[in-house]
Protein backbone atom coordinates (compact mmCIF):
# COMPACT_ATOMS: atom_id res chain seq x y z
CA UNK A 1 0.00 0.00 0.00
CA UNK A 2 1.38 3.46 -1.14
CA UNK A 3 1.61 6.22 1.60
CA UNK A 4 -1.44 8.14 0.02
CA UNK A 5 -3.17 5.30 0.39
CA UNK A 6 -2.30 4.53 3.84
CA UNK A 7 -2.80 8.45 4.77
CA UNK A 8 -6.50 8.05 3.05
CA UNK A 9 -7.58 5.17 4.65
CA UNK A 10 -6.12 5.21 8.12
CA UNK A 11 -5.47 8.81 8.59
CA UNK A 12 -7.74 12.21 9.16
CA UNK A 13 -7.86 15.14 11.25
CA UNK A 14 -10.93 14.62 12.50
CA UNK A 15 -10.00 11.20 13.57
CA UNK A 16 -7.66 12.76 15.73
CA UNK A 17 -9.60 16.05 16.79
CA UNK A 18 -7.87 18.50 14.46
CA UNK A 19 -9.56 21.54 12.90
CA UNK A 20 -8.88 21.45 9.13
CA UNK A 21 -9.85 22.63 6.06
CA UNK A 22 -8.98 20.60 2.52
CA UNK A 23 -8.10 22.09 -0.18
CA UNK A 24 -7.97 20.09 -2.94
CA UNK A 25 -5.74 21.67 -6.02
CA UNK A 26 -4.45 20.02 -9.11
CA UNK A 27 -2.57 23.17 -9.65
CA UNK A 28 1.00 23.26 -8.78
CA UNK A 29 1.67 24.91 -5.62
CA UNK A 30 4.59 27.68 -5.51
CA UNK A 31 6.61 25.34 -3.50
CA UNK A 32 8.91 22.39 -4.16
CA UNK A 33 6.24 19.40 -3.65
CA UNK A 34 5.63 18.90 -7.81
CA UNK A 35 9.59 18.51 -8.11
CA UNK A 36 9.86 15.89 -5.62
CA UNK A 37 6.64 13.73 -7.05
CA UNK A 38 8.47 13.97 -10.50
CA UNK A 39 12.00 14.16 -10.20
CA UNK A 40 13.87 10.57 -10.40
CA UNK A 41 11.53 7.90 -9.36
CA UNK A 42 9.66 9.91 -7.92
CA UNK A 43 8.27 10.67 -3.73
CA UNK A 44 4.54 11.42 -2.64
CA UNK A 45 4.24 14.79 -1.53
CA UNK A 46 1.80 16.68 0.66
CA UNK A 47 1.72 20.29 1.52
CA UNK A 48 0.55 21.56 5.00
CA UNK A 49 -0.87 25.16 4.87
CA UNK A 50 -1.20 27.67 7.72
CA UNK A 51 -3.19 30.56 7.24
CA UNK A 52 -1.69 33.65 7.25
CA UNK A 53 -2.39 37.85 6.66
CA UNK A 54 -0.59 40.28 4.75
CA UNK A 55 1.72 37.58 3.38
CA UNK A 56 5.39 38.88 2.10
CA UNK A 57 5.37 41.92 4.43
CA UNK A 58 6.56 43.30 7.94
CA UNK A 59 3.37 42.65 9.85
CA UNK A 60 2.74 38.79 8.58
CA UNK A 61 0.54 37.14 11.38
CA UNK A 62 -0.76 33.52 11.81
CA UNK A 63 -3.55 32.14 14.56
CA UNK A 64 -1.28 30.58 17.03
CA UNK A 65 -3.52 27.80 16.86
CA UNK A 66 -3.61 27.11 13.59
CA UNK A 67 0.70 26.58 13.54
CA UNK A 68 0.05 24.43 16.68
CA UNK A 69 -3.35 21.98 14.97
CA UNK A 70 -0.45 21.93 11.57
CA UNK A 71 2.12 20.37 14.19
CA UNK A 72 -0.09 18.16 16.15
CA UNK A 73 -1.24 17.06 12.38
CA UNK A 74 2.35 16.06 11.25
CA UNK A 75 3.29 14.22 14.69
CA UNK A 76 -0.23 12.16 13.71
CA UNK A 77 0.53 11.05 10.14
CA UNK A 78 4.22 10.33 10.84
CA UNK A 79 3.54 8.32 14.10
CA UNK A 80 0.62 6.61 12.22
CA UNK A 81 3.15 5.73 9.26
CA UNK A 82 2.90 2.52 7.82
CA UNK A 83 6.03 0.18 8.72
CA UNK A 84 6.52 -0.53 5.58
CA UNK A 85 6.92 3.00 4.48
CA UNK A 86 9.03 4.26 6.99
CA UNK A 87 12.91 4.78 5.49
CA UNK A 88 14.59 3.79 8.67
CA UNK A 89 13.14 1.59 11.05
CA UNK A 90 14.08 -0.80 13.92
Amino acid sequence: MGIVAAVQESFTAKNHEINDQSEPNPEPDSNDSKQLQVAGGGSASAAIGILIRNMHTQVEVADLQDAEHAVRLLTRLILELPEELLLFSD
